[in-house]
């Protein structure tokens, strides 16, 4: 780490105050030097002087020129002894400033010991710092995957987008033949409901024909097949076959429940194993097609059948599948032992990752599989191409409504058979002790995502189809509920 500006200030100051302790040293070693020249002189003197004393006499008889001499020496001792006691104050000033020097010395050691302290806790900070710059470039990788990801399904839902683009200018020009329909439908109403009160008189005429229609049908009631099925429909008008592909966990036992009220009496099949059995003409015979029957069993209706299911968000139909043998009574327990086991032994994030054919076939594109062929049959195979086939067979179906628009859905089924309008069902078979998807890890929700890629795809063609269905069945829905309500007032 580079020294702070103050810190080199400090460093130069200390080295000045070292040059001039230096120069100082050297200037009381000459002193000193010269000192003991004086001293050798001054005792040299002495000796002399000594000699001098005691010779004077003679001296003074001998060499009156020893006088001056000695008048010379003394002037030249004087002058030593001054110029001794300037050194003298001049040493006593080295000294003092040796001491500011010391002291001086003294407080820049502190500073320095502060300053390395400091520099040992910007060491430490720096390895945090470093420590904290790896992991943010670890979790800069993983965004950077993730970010590729997003990238990949951003392109994916633009093309999804751009073939919605293309649908949604077909229907806008369906719409325009749809308003020019509503005009009509509404002209026509208007002449209905002069036609209705004609009606309402020949009402009771129509009250003495149904009562009839109701002794012939408890007459033929009586004669069965060896199925338990009338041997003919006692339907007054001929309908088209209903046939309604019963996903799991999608409303399908209350909407049975429907189709049996509305079409009874009729001749039905209830049941995935008596349509494996049945030839395909006893079942084109059949009034009504219920149960979790797939595709495949699809070659045994008539020609003129009215196909339909119903689907639901993959994650959340997992999810309540799930729980629904977890909590309840399914009826299962005898044919698909192994299914409940493990639903009743295993949480929801450890069932999902059993690896065991058995298990996955029901919650991996159990509903692509039903629609491609046949969903008792497990395959691990290309979740794409299963996801073109049952989206292809997918195709054909009159109509596919969604489980979370469950009440436009039954109305657009009711407008399609020309039923009368009800926007709600009797619930049946509800799981009710289940987590909501929300409050699920986003890992486990990851993982059932990834065990249905199929689904998610048919799922998301269903939700387009329905869309459009809606949107261009809507106004008419609407004119058919008015038309209702003026007739019961």
């Amino acid at each position: 780490m580079q020294p702070g500006r103050s810190e080199q200030g400090d460093y130069a100051a200390i080295a000045a105050l070292e040059s001039r302790i230096a120069h100082g040293e050297a200037m009381l070693a000459d002193s000193q030097r010269m000192n003991q020249t004086y001293a050798a002189i001054i005792q040299d003197h002495e000796r002399k002087l000594a000699g001098a004393a005691s010779n004077i006499a003679d001296l003074q008889r001998l060499n009156g020129g020893y006088a001056s001499s000695l008048q010379e020496y003394e002037q030249r001792l004087a002058n030593a002894q001054a110029r001794l006691a300037d050194a003298e104050r001049v040493n006593a000033g080295y000294v003092q400033l040796i001491r500011e020097h010391e002291q001086r010395a003294a407080g820049a050691g502190a500073r320095l010991a502060d300053a390395e302290r400091m520099n040992a806790g910007y060491v430490q900070l720096i390895r945090e710092h470093e420590q904290r710059a790896a992991s943010a470039g670890a979790r800069l990788a993983d965004a950077e995957r993730m970010n590729a990801g997003y990238v990949q399904l951003i392109r994916e839902h633009e093309q999804r987008a751009a073939g919605a683009g293309a649908r949604l200018a077909d229907a806008e020009r369906m719409n325009a033949g749809y308003v020019q329909l509503i005009r009509e439908h509404e002209q026509r109403a208007a002449g209905a409901e002069a036609r209705l009160a004609d009606a309402q008189q020949r009402s009771a005429a129509y009250v003495e024909v149904v009562g009839g229609l109701e002794r012939r049908l408890a007459k033929t009631q009586e004669r069965l097949d060896a199925h338990g099925q009338p041997l003919q429909r006692p339907l007054p008008l001929s309908q088209r076959q209903i046939a309604f592909m019963h996903v799991a966990k999608c409303a399908g036992m209350a909407l049975s429940a429907y189709l049996r009220q509305m079409m009874a009496p009729c001749r039905v099949i209830d049941g995935l194993h008596a349509l494996d059995r049945l030839d395909a003409d006893y079942v084109r015979s059949m009034d009504l097609v219920l149960q979790h029957f797939s595709f495949e069993h699809t070659k045994k209706l008539r020609k003129d059948h009215f196909l339909f299911a119903v689907v639901r968000e993959p994650v959340d139909r997992v999810v309540s599948f799930y729980a629904n043998i977890r909590t309840r009574e399914t009826g299962m327990e005898a044919e698909f032992p192994e299914l409940v086991r493990a639903c009743r032994s295993f949480s929801l994030a450890e069932f999902v990752k059993i690896d065991d054919p058995k298990l996955r076939v029901w919650i991996s594109n159990h509903v692509a599989r039903q629609f491609a062929n046949d969903a008792r049959v497990y395959d691990e195979g290309d979740a794409g191409e299963l996801a073109r086939l049952a989206i292809a067979h997918a195709s054909v179906f009159d109509y596919i409504g969604l489980y979370e628009d469950f009440s436009n859905s039954l109305n657009i089924l009711q407008y399609l058979l020309n039923w009368p309008l009800v926007d709600r069902l009797p619930q049946a078979n509800v799981t009710i002790e289940r987590p909501s998807v929300d409050t699920l890890d986003a890992g486990l929700v990851e993982k059932i995502r990834e065990l249905n890629a199929a689904d998610i795809a048919l799922y998301e063609y269903a939700v387009d189809r329905h869309r459009q269905v809606l949107h261009g069945l809507r106004p008419f829905i609407d004119l058919r509920r008015n038309v209702l309500e003026l007739r019961n007032r």
